[in-house]
Parts: C-alpha cells; structure tokens; sequence
C-alpha cells in the first residue's frame, strides 16, 4: 500500500470542497467569493498531479489513464443514463439539464463541462464536474510523454518548457471559437500547471517554502480574484497569464496551509 502524504490529501479535501461550493453558486460564479475560488480549484488539481507524477512507459500510462479516469468516467455516464427518466417525473431533487436521452449521450460522449462552443450544428450540453476526468487523463499522458521523449536531451528542460507552453497556447486559441472533445482544451492547458508542479518536486520548493512566497502567492490570487474570473474548463480568462499567476500562487497558499 502507497504511504499517504498528508498535506496532499488536506490540500485535495479542501479543493474538493471548493469544487462543490463552486458548482452549487449558480449565479454568484461571477462575485468575489466565486472569483477567489475558480481562480484556484482546478488548477491545484494539475499542479499536485505533476508534483506526484512519476514516469511510465507509453502502455502503462496508457492503461493508467484508461483504468483511473476514462473507466470511472463513462461509468458515472452510464448512471447518468440510467438516473435519467427520474429527472423526467419533474422531482424537485432529480432535475436534469438535459431535454432528451440523445442530448444526454452525445454531451457524456463529447466531454466538456460547459455547454461547448462548436463550429457545426450539433445538439451537445454540458457534462457536468466529470469533465476533470479525461481532461486530467489525457493531460497526464502528454505530459508523460513530453518527460520521457526529453529526458535524453541536453537542453531538456528548454525544450519541455517549449513544448509546454505551445501546447496550452493552442489550446486557448482554439477555445474561443471551439471547445474540443473531452475538453482536450483544458488539457492542454493545464500541463501549464502540472510542469510547475514537477518543477516543485524537482527543486524542493515546497520544502523550502518560506513565508515570503507565500506572501507572493496571496498577492497573486488576490489580484487575479479581483480582477476576472478564470474557468479551467472553458479556458476562459481575460488576463491568461493573470490566470496562471493566481492560479500558481492560490494553490500555493492552499498547500502552505
């Protein structure tokens, strides 16, 4: 059995309340409370999955994704389906968003947690808070990819550096007018903050955390807060490098406490 590290698993509880405090504002999304919340929610997800991240050949990590994420995904999919006909009885509990079983099958089957922006006629919804499941998954294997393809490499670090921000740059441009399946967007994206979290374990820097840096982090997520609100899912912000700024520096005020 994996020895479990508390301040991750503390650092995760508190996200995960986060997420569920962020999926029940509704229309207070856009207020502060919302703001300091989405600045940081999603992006401490991926920055502790690059801190833990550990190398594995291209079949392992390919049975990793399938088994830890894309299994569980289309298995809450297939309980959506099947919870399905009792959001049509209309009960106050059971409500759906979902005007039919084939908007419900094509919105499990494209991923995305927010209704998508496409550039064909399609009937296709959100899937709700599940969209962090292949998005993790799949950004999980490029990156492990892009750590084994250079390790080899003199100026590796440059080059993963390189890779890494092309990647997410292409995936903000092609959100504004396309949010791909499986919210490969967001994926891309968020390999920004899963080599920062590698970087972390790399150099120690959470060992030497001092409170300077924090103090930098807090400053961050403020301003970011303050400032625009940032949806992981869609890409979304109006200040991108703002939004990996305070998504960097809330995660790590969060893991500091």
């Amino acid at each position: 059995m994996k020895k479990r590290v508390g301040w991750i698993d503390i650092a995760r509880a508190i996200a995960m309340i986060c997420v569920i405090i962020g999926h029940s504002l509704f229309q207070y999304t856009g207020e502060p409370i919302g703001r300091y919340i989405y600045a940081f929610h999603m992006p401490i997800f991926f920055l502790l999955s690059g801190y833990l991240y550990h190398e594995r050949d291209y079949v392992s990590e390919l049975k990793n994704t399938l088994n830890g994420f894309m299994l569980p995904y289309y298995a809450t999919g297939l309980l959506m389906l099947g919870l399905f006909p009792l959001t049509l009885r209309g009960l106050p509990f059971m409500q759906s968003m979902y005007s039919s079983y084939q908007v419900l099958l094509s919105s499990i089957f494209y991923g995305t947690g927010t209704n998508p922006n496409i550039p064909f006629s399609a009937s296709i919804g959100s899937v709700g808070a599940i969209w962090f499941l292949p998005a993790l998954g799949i950004a999980t294997m490029i990156f492990n990819y892009i750590i084994r393809s250079t390790k080899e490499l003199k100026q590796k670090n440059v080059v993963r550096l390189s890779a890494v921000v092309f990647l997410a740059i292409i995936g903000k441009s092609i959100a504004s007018f396309w949010l791909l399946p499986l919210s490969l967007n967001a994926a891309t994206f968020s390999l920004t903050f899963m080599y920062v979290g590698y970087l972390m374990k790399k150099t120690n820097f959470l060992s030497n955390l001092k409170i300077r840096d924090v103090m930098i982090g807090l400053i961050l997520w403020i301003i970011t807060a303050q400032t625009q609100l940032f949806s992981m899912v869609s890409v979304g912000a109006q200040d991108t490098l703002m939004a990996i700024g305070g998504g960097i520096g809330g995660s790590i005020v969060v893991m500091y406490v």
